[in-house]
Order: structure tokens, then C-alpha cells, then sequence
């Protein structure tokens, strides 16, 4: 079961740019009680809109907290990640659109058990009906 409230902010800047602010809260209950988690998140987002092309960057932060924190059974229970989140999109009709994603994480992990550091790069093709 997941459930994520959230509350978002936008704010139309002009007629290319739109500035969102958001949180949300994220419960997922797992049957493994190794995957469930409450996750606390804080965004802002700049997205730049022109004729067929838009481009947005998204700072994100999460508060991550597994529910077994039992250092005998796992050796976390909270985790803290940074994120840059980046993407260009192009609408070449109606339904047919392509784009680049790039997402850039630093991930902290209580107690000094560990940290990481990682980054995605994805194409995509995207055709709505």
C-alpha cells in the first residue's frame, strides 16, 4: 500500500517560465517490512515552455525513514538524499514527443553507514493515444 499526500505551489512567471514548490509525504507498506518506509519530500522545479520544447530542473530533497531500524536485523533506518533532476523534452506532434532525463543523487545514510553517489541518463520516446 502507498499513499502520498502532497501540496504543490506554481507560479506562472511569464509565458515560458513556471516555478513550482511542493512537499510530499509518502507512506509505502510493504509485505517485506525490509521495503516499507514514511518519506519526507521538499522540492522546487523551474521549467522553461517554448512553442514544441520545454526543459525544467528539479532540486529535490528526501527524509527517508525505514520502519526497521533494529541495527541487529538492518544497519539503517534513515537516509537523507539530494537530487538534481533534469530534462529536455520536444513535442513533435500531438501524440509523438522524444527527450533526455539525467537525475544526479547523493544519498546519506545515518550513523556514517554509508553513503553514495549515482546519476541516471535516459532517452524516451513517448507516444499518447
Amino acid at each position: 500500500d502507498i499513499a502520498t499526500p502532497w501540496l504543490e505551489y506554481a507560479y506562472v512567471i511569464n509565458e515560458h517560465f513556471k516555478l513550482r514548490l511542493g512537499s510530499r509525504y509518502r507512506q509505502k507498506h510493504a509485505k517485506d517490512p525490509f521495503n516499507s518506509y514514511d518519506n519526507v519530500n521538499m522540492y522546487t522545479s523551474l521549467q522553461y515552455y517554448i512553442n514544441s520544447f520545454n526543459a525544467f530542473v528539479t532540486l529535490s530533497y528526501d527524509r527517508l525513514h525505514y520502519k526497521i531500524d533494529d541495527p541487529e536485523q538492518v544497519n539503517w533506518s534513515n537516509e537523507q538524499r539530494k537530487s538534481v533532476i533534469t530534462g529536455l523534452k520536444y513535442k513533435l506532434t500531438n501524440h509523438l514527443s522524444f527527450g533526455f532525463n539525467s537525475h544526479f543523487i547523493y544519498n546519506n545514510i545515518e550513523k556514517d553507514n554509508g553513503e553514495d553517489e549515482w546519476y541516471r541518463f535516459e532517452g524516451f520516446v513517448s507516444y499518447r493515444f
